[in-house]
């Protein structure tokens, strides 16, 4: 080695050939401006230009495929942000609970026809899953308790609309407050028959009418 860098040898003329033949690494030749397309010319493997700091996506878009960079340790990650799409990755071999890993999100999953029940066997949240479209029922159909529903933000409304018949009693126990299940629909007579107060009833805005409907008298109003 008499300390010529890459730079030298390519003034006097070196090809990217002979420079590899020098012994200069993919990666240092990339560092000096060399191409993924002229180091793969000169017959680098994907494991050296892995090595030398190309990407899975320049990688993916020079050519290789998805075995071959699988094959050479990138993660499902790294594959994910490189473009190859979940299909792809199922094809690779690669199970629900990797893509998950891996980044993907319940909605993601979802589009690929997973299934609720798969999606919340490998770790998916009540939330995750409320955010990729689910319904409150197909939640309590894969065994979501309430508070689990509750807290992945699902409303007093949203759960009548999917017919879950919850109490009064259910909901209140569950965590809801009663202002979020008056928004549910329920009426001041319900409340009632549910033990909250006149008092409670007044603080969250139901009117005269609305309690004399619920069965008290003109002195307790």
């Amino acid at each position: 080695d008499a300390g010529y860098t890459v730079k030298n040898l390519q003034d006097a003329g070196y090809t990217t050939e002979k420079l590899r033949d020098a012994g200069f690494t993919a990666k240092e030749l990339r560092n000096a401006g060399y191409t993924i397309k002229e180091l793969l010319d000169v017959g680098f493997t994907v494991k050296e230009l892995r090595d030398a700091g190309f990407t899975a996506k320049e990688l993916r878009n020079a050519g290789y495929t998805i075995k071959e960079l699988l094959d050479v340790g990138f993660t499902v990650k790294e594959l994910k942000e490189s473009g190859f799409s979940v299909k792809n990755l199922q094809d690779a071999g690669y199970t629900v609970k990797e893509l998950r890993d891996g980044g993907y999100t319940a909605k993601e999953l979802k589009y690929e026809k997973f299934t609720i029940s798969e999606l919340r066997t490998v770790g998916y949240t009540a939330k995750d899953l409320r955010a990729a479209g689910y319904s409150v029922f197909s939640l309590k159909n894969v065994g979501f308790t309430l508070k689990e529903i509750i807290d992945a933000g699902y409303t007093v409304k949203e759960l009548e609309e999917g017919r879950i018949l919850y109490t009064i009693e259910d909901l209140k126990a569950g965590g809801y407050t009663l202002k979020k299940i008056i928004d549910g629909g329920y009426t001041a007579g319900q409340l009632r028959a549910a033990g909250y107060t006149l008092k409670e009833l007044i603080d969250v805005g139901f009117t005269f009418v609305d309690l004399r409907v619920a069965g008290y008298t003109i002195k307790e109003c």
